[in-house]
């Protein structure tokens, strides 16, 4: 829902261009993370199928992990009330 919250922030004229490339990558993520499935499961069983959905969450968390450090000040959203000095 979070992703969703962001793309309803942006302007009016951007949020159906953000809308088609939210979906468009949700879409293609989900083929290869069922094409990496079928190749697990055909090469290792559920075990395989297991071992790569783990190494795959873990490959997105270090993903995340290094997103966050990269994260500044400038970064961060000014709240109502607040002026970007205050920041």
């Amino acid at each position: 829902m979070s992703n969703l919250a962001a793309i309803f922030g942006a302007g009016p004229g951007a949020r159906g261009r953000v809308t088609m490339a939210y979906t468009s990558t949700y879409f293609v993520g989900g083929a290869i993370g069922a094409a990496v499935a079928a190749t697990a499961y055909s090469q290792r069983g559920w075990p395989g199928v297991c071992a790569a959905g783990g190494v795959l969450a873990v490959v997105a968390f270090l993903i995340g992990v290094r997103e966050a450090s990269r994260k500044t000040d400038a970064d961060e959203p000014i709240h109502a009330g607040q002026t970007a000095a205050a920041r």
